[in-house]
């Protein structure tokens, strides 16, 4: 499974502080994966259990500027606020929204949940542990990245003389920055 892990600078203090201000112990196994990764976007990553198929986007990260990732965000729902107080804590997420989660209390923490948004079905279990769930996730074969001269150069083999517009130039160097930042997920 391929990640493009967020900063993890002061990650330690961040896991300290978020504990703390909403009461939990998160699974060590989850810190340790914090630590090592602060989440990270998962690329063509899907997985197929208990009856759920789903693409996988990303796993949240702490003190991140990718919106989307940010785990304090998920705050910011009153629902999501009672999953937490009940011992599911969030984790990652699909493209429509439908959310991991890790189970932080009870009689077996540190489960792998997944949640569908808009069913009001309960969440489902989907592994034992976080390692045994990234262990059946699957990222599609990287493809080798191109590099804005070879991608100039291809337009050119196709006729197209122009140069390219600034914005594509900015767009391509951004999927080259996520490419070279792709490296596997190994806890």
């Amino acid at each position: 499974m391929w990640i493009s892990k967020f900063d993890t600078a002061g990650i330690e203090e961040k896991l300290t502080a978020l504990q703390t201000r909403y009461e939990l112990v998160l699974p060590g196994e989850y810190c340790a994966f914090l630590c090592k990764y602060n989440g990270g976007e998962t690329p063509e990553t899907s997985f197929r259990l208990a009856g759920v198929s789903s693409d996988l986007r990303g796993f949240f990260g702490l003190g991140i500027s990718a919106g989307a990732f940010a785990l304090e965000r998920r705050f910011d729902c009153g629902e999501l606020s009672a999953l937490v107080s009940g011992g599911l804590f969030p984790i990652g997420k699909n493209a429509f929204g439908d959310l991991l989660f890790i189970r932080t209390k009870g009689t077996r923490p540190g489960e792998i949940l997944f949640q569908y948004h808009d069913r009001g079905n309960p969440p489902v279990k989907l592994a034992d542990s976080l390692q045994d769930f990234i262990a059946r996730c699957k990222s599609k074969q990287r493809k080798p990245c191109r590099s804005i001269e070879e991608r100039i150069a291809g337009r050119r083999a196709a006729g197209i003389l122009a140069p390219p517009p600034a914005a594509a130039l900015q767009e391509w160097q951004r999927e080259i920055d996520r490419c070279r930042a792709l490296e596997e997920l190994i806890l």
